[in-house]
């Protein structure tokens, strides 16, 4: 559960993901990697908090969905002792144990690398050419404490959190490297809901990437 004498802590997470989470969450208990694996139920109303507490995931739970960023700003603020943080979405298809360690292993080798990130490859084509194209909001991230010094409140960015990660590590030009997940994927919105309802969050979590790109790129510093 400690990894040369460092508090690694997994956040994950989650709205109606009863499917799938439990497939994420048992690499990452059964690594052995982690002090603590946190779920954030972002207010799901399906079997999503029962799945995971099942599977040994401690869970908080939101009463009413809050969106991504909302989730993840939690997880960060129920885990202040973390020396170093991992952040993996919970519908993830094909996660193991070695994908875990070869995204934590380049930061305790590197002392001047703050975070790595996670890249689908050989999952199946969509996904991969998804992130092949825009590997910069993948959700799969593993840092070290000191990249959350000065990191703006999340909360209300929804699935634009990707964005201000990526401003924040440019204005303080923190070292980064993309790692791939070779076989990893994960189950695409359309395919969840439908094909229309999935298009309509799909276009939401657009529309969040854009407003905070936008937004840092033309507003803030």
């Amino acid at each position: 559960m400690f990894v040369d004498n460092l508090k690694v802590v997994a956040i994950v997470p989650a709205y109606n993901e009863e499917k799938l989470i439990g497939n994420v969450l048992k690499p990452l208990i059964n690594s052995k990697i982690f002090s603590r694996v946190l779920v954030i139920d972002d207010g799901s109303n399906d079997k999503t908090f029962e799945v995971a507490k099942e599977a040994g995931a401690e869970v908080y739970r939101f009463e009413v969905n809050k969106g991504k960023g909302a989730a993840l700003q939690k997880g960060l603020e129920l885990t202040t002792e973390a020396d170093i943080y991992f952040f993996i979405d919970a519908d993830l298809v094909g996660l193991r144990e070695e994908h875990l360690r070869k995204m934590l292993a380049p930061l305790l080798s590197d002392d001047d690398l703050i975070m790595t990130v996670g890249i689908f490859k050989g999952g199946r084509l969509r996904t991969d050419w998804a992130q092949a194209i825009a590997p910069q909001i993948s959700g799969q991230r593993a840092f070290k404490k000191v990249f959350l010094q000065k990191l703006p409140d999340i909360s209300k960015s929804g699935f634009g959190c990707e964005v201000i990660f990526n401003h924040h590590l440019e204005n303080h030009n923190f070292k980064y490297l993309e790692v791939y997940l070779d076989g990893v994927t994960h189950i695409m919105k359309e395919e969840k809901v439908g094909y229309w309802r999935g298009l309509v969050y799909r276009f939401k979590m657009y529309w969040d990437l854009l407003y905070q790109w936008v937004r840092r790129r033309c507003f803030l510093t």
